[in-house]
């Protein structure tokens, strides 16, 4: 059976014609043509991002190849969890709710603080690790210079792997 006679199906509700249903109905040719088999039954795909940003396709088309890749067709939206939790918890500023789950939450940043003070005023040993690698580990993982030092030490000075294990 040729590409030519498989069935193509519509992917948008948008009128026949339309520039945008064309060239979807053209990639899907052209994803049918690598040979990429679809996946039935997946309502909703998130991907995240680094800094707690997700990727949301909501009733996506997906395809699979044979090296478990996928190919995720459909509308994008992103959803930032942090910007999220900031509204929620200014909402509930707003609100005045001063219950006990409140009064929880503002006490347990503040026993984390001396903590974070008493971490950043010990010296750290920074033998074997260069000081860019440090500071580069510092900037893109968000922590301080004892846990980059830490985390560089324990992946043998490999900066992606540190970060990587201080971020996932």
């Amino acid at each position: 059976m040729s590409v030519e006679s498989q069935p193509v199906e519509q992917v948008s509700q948008l009128p026949e014609g339309s520039t945008t249903v064309v060239h979807a109905e053209k990639a899907q040719k052209l994803i049918q043509k690598l040979g990429l088999k679809r996946v039935e039954g997946i309502t909703r795909v998130a991907m995240r991002r680094a800094k707690n940003v997700l990727l949301i396709v909501n009733d996506p088309i997906v395809y699979k190849s044979s090296n478990n890749a996928y190919v995720v067709l459909g509308k994008v939206t992103v959803e930032d969890m942090a910007a999220q939790a900031r509204a929620f918890s200014e909402s509930q500023k707003k609100n005045g709710e001063a219950g006990e789950d409140a009064a929880v939450e503002e006490a347990a940043p503040a026993k984390e603080e001396p903590a974070k003070i008493e971490e950043a005023e010990e010296p750290v040993d920074e033998s074997g690790v260069d000081a860019k690698d440090v500071e580069l580990v510092m900037a893109q993982a968000n922590v301080n210079r004892a846990k980059a030092v830490q985390a560089l030490k324990e992946n043998n000075s490999d900066v992606v792997n540190a970060i990587m294990s201080l971020t996932m």
